[in-house]
């Protein structure tokens, strides 16, 4: 593993590597992040009160809508403010030296793109993960023109969201762990952890939830390993992306992110029919993983 080009990310995090540092930061990232996201949905509530998006997001037990999800993916911009508000304050960090050298960042994401959505249309030809079982199959969940129509913005939300959660756990707490300790071991794990605790949720994903949180964590430390490979976000948000489009908004659990997608399966992530999909979901993430890997090398 060659992690030399890591230093673009890290170079600068070590003018305030101090550990209490980071953790001050990442606290006053939570509370900035508290008190954009109340603005934000009560900006909503003021402008568009007859809405039915703050409904369906105030009860996650309600079918959810385009615009709910919508509202979701683009209130991810509260959490990248929210770090870059604290990178400056804590680091005097801005937002250039979380995401690494623009003309890097910018051609790996696209080699990294590229490569994934190859990979993405093979699997689609493999046969369906649950068999041929009429239960697991996903039915349509809007019209194909409509889909298309709120297509530029679901993409935009979605890159939005990714982003966002990269620059919080790779270009920000990474590199900033990666300044103050020298082992792989604590920068590329303890991200991942706390990645993979905050998608634990047992009130929505049920006897689901660990092995979700499981998977978030495995994310987290391949996410760790592009970025300081790369020495930029490119990778990372990248692979994130074309995970994260598929399962919103093409094919999409119900819950409150299947506003957007266009084929719905017929359970929830609390259903134990979820499972059946697991393995191949790990199994396409290491793929993906060495394909990256593959087209980042120089």
């Amino acid at each position: 593993m060659n992690y030399s080009n890591h230093d673009f990310l890290v170079e600068p995090a070590r003018t305030y590597p101090q550990f209490w540092r980071t953790a001050l930061g990442m606290v006053l990232s939570a509370l900035f992040y508290i008190a954009l996201i109340a603005v934000f949905f009560g900006a909503m509530a003021l402008t568009i009160p007859d809405s039915e998006v703050l409904p369906a997001l105030a009860d996650p037990t309600a079918p959810a809508t385009p615009g709910s999800t919508m509202a979701m993916l683009y209130s991810f911009v509260c959490m990248m403010l929210a770090v870059v508000l604290s990178a400056l304050i804590m680091h005097r960090r801005g937002l250039a030296t979380l995401l690494g050298p623009w003309d890097m960042l910018i051609s790996d994401f696209f080699r990294v793109m590229g490569v994934l959505l190859v990979l993405s249309f093979i699997t689609t030809l493999l046969p369906p993960y649950g068999g041929d079982d009429p239960a697991r199959e996903p039915t349509q969940n809007m019209a194909v023109n409509v889909w298309l129509w709120l297509l530029p913005f679901t993409f935009l939300g979605i890159l939005i969201q990714v982003s966002a959660e990269e620059i919080v756990f790779r270009g920000y707490l990474q590199s900033q762990l990666a300044a103050r300790f020298k082992n792989p071991v604590i920068w590329m794990l303890a991200p991942a952890l706390i990645f993979g605790s905050l998608h634990f949720a047992p009130s929505m994903q049920g006897g689901n939830a660990i092995v979700v949180a499981i998977w978030a964590t495995l994310f987290g430390v391949i996410a760790a390993d592009l970025t300081a490979r790369a020495g930029n976000l490119g990778p990372a948000i990248a692979m994130h992306f074309i995970n994260n489009f598929i399962g919103i908004a093409v094919f999409s659990a119900q819950g409150p992110l299947s506003g957007l997608a266009l084929y719905v399966y017929p359970f929830g992530m609390d259903d134990p029919e979820l499972r059946a999909f697991l393995p191949m979901q790990f199994l396409s993430m290491l793929v993906a993983w060495l394909a990256a890997c593959l087209a980042i090398r120089r």
